[in-house]
């Protein structure tokens, strides 16, 4: 009887220290981190975590979100993988279709990787620690960083905001590659790594680098660079289609009362058209509409045509501003934005942006204004 009782209480020792060391082994996956913004300036403001994807930012994942409480936030990470770099950033502070504004408490960023960490916001910048991996980021990235802004700050006094820039790189630059070198395996060191352009490190550098990070890594980079590549080829291609002289680039749009059109549906042939990019949310382009009536105005029975081309992307806006404006013209939108047909086709980065196109369907002015444009209206007709 006494050694069947003793093979029970053995077999609930075994237990009891198997899921012991099964708490302990769960546990050393754990991630927490703690940080102190040191004021109570954005409590009640929501923080979010974020996955830094090596090479491509589209591929960013936030994990998780909270808010400031007592000028102090904190998340848990149960079972975190490999060390990754996260970042906490502030939710903005205002944000519209295109504007934003954020809060001056800067982004930060520690090492995802098990173990207990604190981060404090500092006058001089972040600081980070409380396992290996996180001293190291302090030693080798965020402390070097720090002293390197301080230094760069005084000697922009003496010289160039460019220059000072350089002193930062010249000097955060060693430290820095000693952190992506050691840890190039980790997904946390080839963010690091691809955070920085080729051109921080020497051409050498960066292939041999490179070829120690992770297949996919390296190939989200490369197809990431060409990516860049084509967008500016295109980019490039569109600014020549649309220089003057060229044939007007027909594109596809939808009027203020939802029907479809094209470009073409407005250029006749021994008319002027004058196409006016523009957004609601644009003081400048508004701040242009009067003179444009009075083109309008001026000019149209003489042969002058013209369209608005909004690039809202918010259909109540639009119709608000059209509303306030009262321009006797049509209007059109695919609520797009710069990624709409419109703007694409006419390589458009900024606005107010104006084309005419000449009686002959060619392009007369591209993105001229006042006495200039008038002069060539009056010269087409």
């Amino acid at each position: 009887m006494v050694k069947i009782i003793m093979d029970i209480m053995k077999k609930i020792m075994v237990a009891a220290m198997s899921a012991a060391l099964l708490a302990v082994v769960s546990c050393s996956r754990t991630f927490s981190v703690t940080a102190d913004t040191g004021s109570g300036e954005y409590d009640g403001v929501k923080v979010y975590m974020t996955r830094q994807y090596p090479a491509d930012a589209g591929k960013n994942v936030i994990l998780d979100s909270t808010v400031i409480e007592n000028g102090v936030y904190s998340f848990v990470l149960e079972d975190v993988g490999e060390p990754c770099l996260v970042t906490f950033e502030l939710e903005p502070k205002v944000r519209s279709d295109h504007y934003t504004e954020y809060y001056d408490l800067l982004p930060a960023d520690c090492i995802a990787s098990p173990g207990d960490i604190r981060i404090k916001y500092t006058p001089d910048g972040i600081t980070a620690g409380g396992n290996s991996i996180n001293d190291d980021f302090e030693r080798l990235v965020l402390k070097p960083h720090r002293e390197a802004h301080a230094r760069s700050m005084a000697y922009r006094e003496r010289t160039s905001l460019s220059d000072s820039i350089e002193v930062f790189y010249r000097q955060a630059r060693p430290q820095y590659i000693e952190f992506v070198r050691k840890y190039a395996g980790t997904p946390a060191g080839a963010a690091l790594f691809y955070g920085r352009t080729p051109e921080f490190y020497s051409e050498s550098l960066f292939e041999e680098i490179n070829g120690t990070m992770k297949p996919e890594y390296a190939q989200a980079w490369k197809e990431k660079q060409e990516s860049m590549r084509r967008s500016m080829e295109d980019t490039d291609k569109a600014r020549k289609a649309v220089a003057k002289g060229k044939d007007y680039i027909d594109f596809g749009s939808t009027t203020d009362s939802g029907q479809p059109v094209r470009l073409s549906d407005a250029v006749r042939p021994g008319r002027v058209l004058l196409v006016d990019f523009w957004a609601s949310w644009c003081r400048p382009c508004r701040a242009e509409i009067p003179a444009i009536k009075q083109l309008y105005e001026k000019y149209h029975d003489a042969g002058l045509d013209v369209i608005s081309v909004s690039l809202d992307t918010g259909e109540a806006a639009w119709k608000k501003a059209m509303e306030m404006e009262q321009m006797p013209w049509p209007q059109w939108s695919d609520l797009k934005g710069f990624k709409g047909e419109a703007a694409t086709s006419y390589a458009i980065q900024a606005i107010p942006f104006i084309v005419l196109i000449g009686p002959d369907g060619k392009i007369a002015l591209v993105n001229m204004h006042g006495e200039t444009l008038e002069n060539a209206i009056k010269e087409l007709l």
